[in-house]
C-alpha cells in the first residue's frame, strides 16, 4: 500500500507520471520513491482464524473491497495492498489454473476471493471440460446437477466464487445466458448445487432486464422493472445465495434508481439489503453503462459505488498505478467525510466472514 507525504496531490502525480511513462510500476515497483510512496507491510492480528479488524489500516480495508484481474506479476503488490479478490480469464489446462491460484494464495495472510464467470454460454474451461449453456437447461434436476458438477470442478481448481447464475428472465443479446425453464426455480437448484460444493454463488444482474435491449458493456441503457423481474432474485435470497451482483442500467418501475445506474443508487441497493445480508457486488466498473455516466468524474464514481452500498467493486484495470489511485480516492474521501468509515468496515467484515474468518475489534 501507499504512504502519502501529501495525500492531496499524490493521486494527481501518480496519474500524470504513470500516463507519461516515467515510471514502470509493474516491475519491482520501480519509481515509487519518485512519488514519495511505499508499500505497507501486511502484519495482521490473526489467531485461530479470528482476525482483529483494527489491525488493518484504512488502505488495507479498502483493498479488501477491490476485485481485479489476476496478473501473476502483480502478486506481491496485491498481497501488500490486501486486494480482496482476483478474477481469471480462460486458460489452456486445469493445471494452469491450479498452479496460478496456488501461487497467488501462497504467503497471503488473508486469502483472495478467486473468481471466474462460468455461466450461461461462456465456459472458460472449454478446452478441458464441457458444460451445457444455460439455455439448454430446463429442469430443476439438471440445474442442480450442472451446479454441482461446476462446483466440484471450481473447488478442485482452487476457486471459491463463481459469478453465476444469471437470473435475468430474458436474454436477447447473447441468447444463451439464462435458463430455458422456470428461471427462478432453475436458479435456486443451480445455487444449491454450486454452494453445496463450497463455491459462493452470485445471482446477477439485479434488478433484472440486463440482457435485453442494448448491451450495457457498450452503451448507457435503461429498463422498466416489473415484479416478475424480481422473482428470481427473491427466490435466490430466500435460498441463501451468498452474493448478488448489481447491474449498470438506469431503472424505473417497481425499482427506481433515481436517474442513476442501479449500481450507484443507494435507494436500489438499500432496498435490496433490507432483507439480504450477503455480499453485494458491482458489475465490472469499466462497462460503458457506468463509466459513460462518469466520463469526466471518475473520482465521484468510486465514491458513489461505496456510498451506494456495494461491498465488492469489480475493477478489471489491474495496472498498479490504477489500483493505487482507486484506493487513494476512497481513502481521501473517508478522511474528508465524504464516505463514512463504518461503511468500509461493514463491507470488509462481510468479506472476511465470507472467507471463513471470525472478526473482532480490539485496539
Amino acid at each position: 500500500m501507499l504512504d502519502f507525504e501529501d495525500k492531496r496531490v499524490s493521486v494527481g502525480l501518480l496519474i500524470v507520471i504513470s500516463l507519461l511513462g516515467i515510471v514502470n510500476l509493474d516491475k519491482d515497483f520501480v519509481g515509487l520513491s519518485v512519488l514519495g510512496l511505499s508499500l505497507e507491510e501486511t502484519n495482521f492480528d490473526i489467531e485461530d482464524n479470528v482476525i482483529n479488524l483494527n489491525s488493518l489500516t484504512l488502505r488495507h480495508k479498502i483493498g479488501q473491497m477491490l476485485f481485479t484481474l489476476a496478473k501473476p506479476g502483480n502478486k506481491e503488490l496485491y498481497q501488500k495492498m490486501n486486494i480482496g479478490g482476483i478474477y481469471f480469464w480462460q486458460k489452456e489446462t486445469a493445471g494452469a489454473y491450479k498452479n496460478e491460484i496456488d501461487a497467488f494464495q501462497r504467503n497471503s495472510q488473508i486469502p483472495f476471493l478467486t473468481g471466474i464467470d462460468l455461466e450461461g454460454c461462456w465456459n472458460p474451461f472449454d478446452n478441458f471440460h464441457k458444460f451445457p449453456a444455460f439455455n439448454e437447461i430446463e429442469s430443476d434436476e439438471d440445474a442442480f446437477r450442472i451446479g454441482s458438477e461446476q462446483g466440484r470442478l471450481l473447488n478442485e481448481l482452487g476457486f471459491n466464487i463463481n459469478f453465476s447464475p444469471v437470473v435475468d428472465k430474458d436474454d436477447t443479446i447473447w441468447g444463451c445466458r439464462t435458463f430455458k425453464g422456470d428461471v427462478a426455480s432453475n436458479a435456486v437448484y443451480y445455487i444449491r448445487g454450486l454452494q453445496g460444493q463450497g463455491i459462493i454463488a452470485t445471482a446477477k444482474h439485479y434488478p433484472g432486464k440486463t440482457l435485453i435491449g442494448r448491451d450495457p458493456h457498450k452503451e448507457v441503457e435503461f429498463s422498466v422493472i416489473e415484479e416478475d423481474d424480481l422473482k428470481p432474485f427473491k427466490w435466490a435470497k430466500n435460498n441463501n445465495v451468498k452474493a448478488v451482483m448489481i447491474n449498470h442500467l438506469i431503472a424505473t418501475g417497481v425499482v427506481d434508481s433515481g436517474s442513476s445506474p442501479n449500481v450507484v443508487s443507494g435507494r436500489v441497493i438499500g432496498d435490496l439489503k433490507k432483507d439480504y445480508d450477503g455480499l453485494v457486488l458491482s458489475d465490472e466498473v469499466g462497462m460503458v453503462g457506468l463509466s459513460g455516466i462518469y466520463e469526466n468524474n471518475e473520482r465521484q464514481m468510486y465514491i458513489d459505488l461505496v456510498n451506494a452500498g456495494n461491498d465488492v467493486i469489480l475493477d478489471f484495470r489491474a495496472e498498479p498505478w490504477h489500483l493505487f489511485k482507486v484506493v487513494s480516492i476512497i481513502e481521501n474521501a473517508v478522511e474528508n467525510g465524504e464516505i463514512d468509515e463504518n461503511r468500509i468496515d461493514d463491507a470488509v467484515i462481510k468479506i472476511l466472514k465470507m472467507k471463513g474468518f471470525k472478526v473482532k475489534r480490539k485496539v
